[in-house]
């Protein structure tokens, strides 16, 4: 027989066990940490026993040496995420220590070549500058976003805890698929000693802080999306895919769909949630164009974003979405993904390098809780001195400046407003993982994204209620302030629509659309049934117990012009909200990112595939998607070229660790960078890689109270995180990556993943809690499933359809669109660009949760470096890259892979798995189990009561980041992030010769079309690309409908409608959603339209609006997610 132990790779497997029982299994392959060869089964008994009395110990102050069910071979493949890593980043967020962000900063300078970045290295033809003029980190912070992680895919303490740090940063949070509870999206008032009664279950907590995702994500599932939900989104995000697991949409497995998770995803607890690969409503350019005007119709001040899988072609992809009127293109990378991404190349003895490894975890869990500089330089170094395993490695810095003092470079709170958390779902982390993140996001000013999967409504509020770190509102995170926000500024879209509702959209600074993930592109995705928690179902309004999934393509996105639909739709309900759309690096992408900034989208979002967390499939990360860099500089260019770079805010994401990586970024073009995995890492997940088990043993990933209960991180420490990678960035230190972009207005369409692109996504019914249940308005216990399409997204013009539907629920907020890096996502992003898009959001294969398939992270996807160059180079060739924010993520862990994005054309950075990480994740690997052993992606109430993660934690991570981008910054000559935008010439292919990479020809990514016409902060801070003057403008300014609205009264009214009237009552659903709720409203609206109704007529309807239509009407009728 042959057996792999958890101990032989980051990614928990066992397989070809024959003629062993259930017992034996059980009983033999828990935990252990050594390989059992030679080994009796009495004395692997008792060596498990002894791991796990060390890994479950009640002492807190009692670290894992050994992060993860798992402990790295001697010569085995390195992974980005290894144990190494995650106990140097969990030292360094909790001792907020600049020694010990160092330490891991130099375990990600040593590590070995593992993604395409470490091929380059940067070069200036300017001197150093001090420090002290370099862009502050604060602001470099602002462009950090956390993955679109969602809640039951993590627990609920993880969700909530990602969400305040990026609202105290002023990042912004993604929400991910799922849906998110309504009680977060106030500021806490009741903080006392750290602690709420509003989110009992965390700790560190402060008066004022808010957990809400500022990015809410439309995602394939739709679970959870609500008028409500997009109309409380600050950015609406469509996730295309996932640049993890791309073309393989979402699934929570039924164990992780709680009572809870069932209600914020409107299913049943216990039953499995899928979230097909494609949108039902995204056929095409055009859907996904309609897609962002429906958003843009709910919520008018949200942006709207789209994210993309980097892949061949993204560029033409984003210059697509930009059409489309996405406001945010993000480009998600094949090297993200969390431990719920599917892993299927088993890792021997011999094998490659991982870069979330367990060297990686320890050193960053060291620097973000000691808050120490020394240890953050030891992580930095940690990077460094890693083997070449991403697409960056290969290159390395130059200057045509001599270095100036640091002290002149943009500040650290300035840096970090770039960051951004991945779009992690809560119920596929830990809603203690979830808020963490968020508070830490919200202190820094940068934004989390709230994954698909919902929000808490109660994380909207800031906290008022703080004593000693606790609140009794999230009493299950400990290190709270008052004034802490646990909402996740990016609210996401995602195929599975698990958790949308207009009050969820209204609530997001930004939407992003998610089009697919960088580390599974295509896949889609899913919550088991097990993670489905009767929390997780109550958020996703779907059913405790049932696996939730998400299908690749989103029901309504068909074409660029379905995208710039959904990207109107997300500008109307709420028009503060920019909308972002996350795309996969993929091989032309420039023309889908041009597409996307045409569909009016304010982000693109580039997700590389070096990012998925312990849930993204291995298979994908590896062999799916592609590396951001690759997407980034696509879609970059394309953008200038066709003259829409302006138009957009480039976002990319994808195995972010440090500031190398966000300057790397910035020289490539993107304006904001997204953490995933080393957010979760900072906040305490230690890598086991199990996310989609729902055992995490940190409860980072889990739905399980007792595993939750263990979750070890508190929002200080992704704080720390954010301004060591901000401070790195202006200083040169080398650095990591979580979660942070989280205040920008948006919602995320997620098309795909980059760690698990065409997947779509599923949260196992297990993981589906009756708080899961509740926000994803399904059952407990029934699985989630997101396919890898949306219902409404067949075309370009489903997707613009789906942006302008945002648009209209929550105007306010901006609509990005998550693409995948791909070959060709340059188009993609150009389409959702011209969709109206705010943000296209380019996903990488290097990220994933220990959910995502390794199957998928390492076959499907690319390299988000790929996506976003293409995608960043086709908007430009194409004039719309000033339409667009630019996002991209993808395995981020540093200022380094911040720097690089930001010089291949990305506005704002995605961190996802590094986030979890420095939240408390171990690394496990069992995401979709709901066994998390720290609490960070279960949803069982022992296991999440072990989540170790405080909001400070992924502040202190984000900072560090922020940090070591002003550092680099000053050693190239440079006093702003905005400088080297786009600066491919800074970046040059290192000096290093390598069988696998000798005839590599990098000079895509390296080419230089040209730059925007605008900076890239006048970019971020464009309005939001509205959907103009709207039948239901002139309703609402009906005295007789106000009146009726204002004290719930009876009105009864007839109107002549129009063809050209799309997204009708959109708005004014909206408008009730944000004052009532969904289902507060007391009066009745009984309006009859006579005539031609256009598109998405009757869109995200609230109880109490009676809306009648005599005559015909176009596509999607009646629309709610």
């Amino acid at each position: 027989m042959g057996i792999s132990l958890l101990s032989s790779y980051c990614g928990a497997q066992i397989f070809e066990i024959y003629g062993l029982g259930t017992e034996v299994v059980d009983l033999a392959f828990c935990g252990s940490v050594s390989s059992i060869g030679g080994l009796t089964f009495d004395e692997l008994a008792r060596e498990t026993l002894s791991f796990w009395v060390k890994a479950f110990s009640e002492d807190t102050a009692k670290r894992l040496e050994n992060f993860g069910f798992i402990q790295f071979r001697a010569g085995g493949e390195y992974h980005g995420n290894n144990p190494e890593m995650s106990k140097l980043l969990h030292k360094a967020v909790r001792q907020k220590s600049e020694n010990s962000y160092s330490v891991y900063q130099q375990h990600l300078v040593n590590r070995p070549v593992n993604v395409l970045r470490d091929l380059l290295e940067f070069k200036s033809d300017r001197s150093p500058i001090p420090v002290g003029r370099v862009e502050s980190a604060s602001s470099i912070v602002q462009r950090f976003c956390t993955g679109g992680m969602s809640l039951g895919a993590i627990s609920r303490e993880t969700h909530e805890a990602i969400a305040i740090a990026m609202n105290r940063l002023g990042g912004k949070s993604n929400s991910g698929e799922g849906g998110e509870d309504p009680i977060r999206w106030s500021p806490l008032t009741d903080v006392v000693d750290g602690y709420s009664p509003t989110l009992p279950h965390l700790k560190g907590l402060q008066n004022g802080d808010t957990a809400t995702s500022a990015i809410k994500q439309v995602a394939s599932g739709r679970f959870g999306v609500t008028p409500t939900f997009l109309v409380n989104a600050d950015q609406l995000e469509i996730k295309i895919a996932q640049g993890a697991k791309p073309g393989e949409g979402g699934q929570l497995p039924g164990k992780k769909v709680s009572a809870y998770i069932a209600r914020l995803r409107n299913s049943k607890p216990g039953v499995p949630l899928i979230s097909p690969p494609p949108h039902h409503d995204i056929y095409s350019i055009e859907d996904l164009a309609q897609l962002i005007f429906d958003l843009h119709q709910v919520n008018p001040k949200a942006k709207v974003s789209v994210k993309l899988v980097a892949e061949a072609g993204i560029g033409t992809v984003a210059s697509g979405v930009a059409k489309g009127n996405a406001d945010v293109i993000q480009i998600s990378g094949h090297d993200g993904g969390t431990g719920a991404s599917p892993i299927s190349s088993i890792k021997h003895a011999g094998g490659e390098y991982h870069g979330n490894n367990p060297e990686m975890s320890k050193l960053l869990h060291k620097a973000v809780r000691q808050k120490s500089e020394n240890s953050y330089s030891v992580y930095q170094q940690h990077l460094v001195n890693r083997p070449v395993n991403v697409l960056r490695d290969l290159l390395e810095f130059k200057s045509d400046r001599s270095p100036i003092p640091v002290g002149r470079v943009e500040s650290a709170s300035s840096i970090v407003q770039r960051f951004c958390t991945g779009g992690m779902s809560l119920g596929a982390i830990s809603r203690e993982t979830h808020e963490a993140i968020a508070i830490a996001m919200n202190r820094l000013g940068g934004k989390s994204n709230s994954g698909e999967g919902g929000e808490d409504p109660i994380r909207w509020s800031p906290l008022t209620d703080v004593v000693d770190g606790y609140s009794p509102t999230l009493p299950h995170l400990k290190g709270l302030q008052n004034g802490d926000t646990a909402t996740s500024a990016i609210k996401q879209v995602a195929s599975g629509r698990f958790g949308v509702t207009p009050t969820f959209l209204v609530n997001a600074d930004q939407l992003e659309i998610k089009i697919a993930q960088g580390a599974k592109p295509g896949e889609g995705g899913q919550l088991p049934g097990k993670k489905v928690s009767a929390y997780i179902a109550r958020l996703r309004n779907s059913k405790p117990g049932v696996p939730l999934i998400s299908p690749p393509p989103h029901h309504d996105i068909y074409s660029i012009e379905d995208l710039a639909q959904l990207i109107f739709d997300l500008h109307q309900v709420n028009p503060k909200a920019k909308v972002s759309v996350k795309l996969v690096a993929e091989a032309g992408i420039g023309t889908v990112a041009s597409g996307v900034a045409k569909g009016n989208a304010d982000v693109i979002q580039i997700s590389g595939h070096d990012g998925g967390t312990g849930a993204s499939p291995i298979s994908s990360i590896k062999h799916a998607g592609g590396p951001w860099e690759l997407g980034l500089a696509e879609s970059h260019q394309t953008l200038i070229k066709n003259g829409l770079r302006e138009r957009v805010i480039l976002r990319v994401d994808g195995g972010f660790k440090s500031g190398v990586d966000v300057l790397m970024a910035a020289t490539m073009g993107a304006d904001e960078y997204g953490f995933g995995s080393v957010a979760m890492i900072a906040t305490g997940c230690v890598m086991a890689r199990i996310c989609h088990t729902n055992n995490c043993p940190v409860g980072v990933a889990s739905q399980r109270e007792e595993l939750r209960a263990r979750f070890p991180g508190v929002p200080g420490d992704l704080v720390n995180f954010f301004l060591y990678v901000a401070e790195e960035v202006a200083s040169g230190r080398f650095g990591v990556t979580p979660t942070f972009l989280v205040n920008a207005d948006q919602l995320e369409i997620k098309i795909a993943q980059g760690a698990k692109p065409g997947e779509g996504g599923q949260l196992p019914g297990k993981k589906v809690s009756a708080y899961i249940a509740r926000l994803r308005n399904s059952k407990p216990g029934v699985p989630l499933i997101s396919p890898p399409p949306h219902h409404d997204i067949y075309s370009i013009e489903d997707l613009a359809q789906l942006i302008f539907d945002l648009h209209q629920v929550n105007p306010k907020a901006k609509v990005s669109v998550k693409l995948v890096a791909e070959a060709g996502i340059g188009t993609v992003a150009s389409g959702v660009a011209k969709g109206n898009a705010d943000v296209i959001q380019i996903s990488g294969h290097d990220g994933g949760t220990g959910a995502s398939p390794i199957s998928s992270i390492k076959h499907a996807g690319g390299p988000w470096e790929l996506g976003l160059a293409e995608s960043h180079q086709t908007l430009i060739k194409n004039g719309l890259r000033e339409r667009v924010i630019l996002r991209v993520d993808g395995g981020f862990k540093s200022g380094v892979d911040v720097l690089m994005a930001a010089t291949m054309g990305a506005d704002e950075y995605g961190f996802g798995s590094v986030a979890m990480i420095a939240t408390g994740c171990v690394m496990a690997r069992i995401c979709h189990t709901n066994n998390c052993p720290v609490g960070v992606a279960s949803q069982r109430e022992e296991l999440r009561a072990r989540f170790p993660g405080v909001p400070g934690d992924l502040v202190n991570f984000f900072l560090y980041v922020a940090e070591e981008v002003r550092g680099m910054l000053a050693q190239l000559g440079y006093e702003k992030l905005d400088d080297v935008i786009g600066r491919t010439d800074l970046l040059r292919p290192r000096d290093i010769s390598l069988m696998k990479t000798q005839h590599l020809d990098l000079s895509n990514v390296l080419s230089n079309v040209g730059l925007p016409k605008w900076s890239s902060t006048t970019i971020r801070n464009q309005d939001v690309h509205s959907n103009g003057p709207v039948l239901d403008d002139i309703l609402l300014s009906d005295p007789v409908i106000t009146d009726a609205i204002e004290n719930e009264k009876v009105v009864n009214k007839t109107v002549k409608i129009y063809n050209v009237d799309r997204a009708v009552c959109g708005r004014i659903a909206g408008v009730v959603a944000k004052k009532y709720g969904d289902t507060g409203f007391a009066g009745q609206l009984n309006i009859t339209f006579t005539g031609s109704a256009g598109q998405s007529f009757a869109c995200f309807l609230t109880p109490g609006m009676n809306i009648r239509l005599v005559g015909e009407a176009n596509d999607y009728v009646g629309k709610v997610c």
